[in-house]
């Protein structure tokens, strides 16, 4: 082999290694960019179902919090109700202590002609 011929197989050698080399790298980037792909979408996911969980609970509370109100109103409504009984009541029970005076007076003034 000559000098010449050597030199152009060391070039070569060396340029097949440096290809190889290249070749690796590229492929470790791809690889990397696609895990960095792959990250981000997890994450993005993550995100989103964290999100549909926050919008549930959300929705969750705001009914609650209509439950409570609705409670709080029936009770509400349920102590107007008791508080007309009891005026109705009070109403009634004046009215029958004032028939009872009057059916007194009554008697009282019948039986003193």
């Amino acid at each position: 082999m000559s000098s010449k011929e050597l030199k152009r197989t060391c070039c070569h050698q060396k340029n097949s290694k440096e290809l190889a080399i290249i070749k690796r790298t590229q492929q470790n980037l791809q690889s990397s960019k696609e895990l960095a792909v792959i990250k981000r979408t997890q994450e993005t996911l993550l995100s989103s179902k964290e999100l549909a969980i926050i919008k549930i609970t959300q929705k969750i509370l705001l009914s609650s919090k209509e439950l409570a109100v609705i409670k709080r109103t029936q009770e509400n409504l349920l102590s107007s109700k008791e508080l007309a009984v009891i005026k109705r009541t009070q109403k009634n029970l004046l009215s029958s202590k004032e028939l009872a005076v009057i059916k007194k007076t009554q008697k009282n003034l019948l039986s003193s002609k």
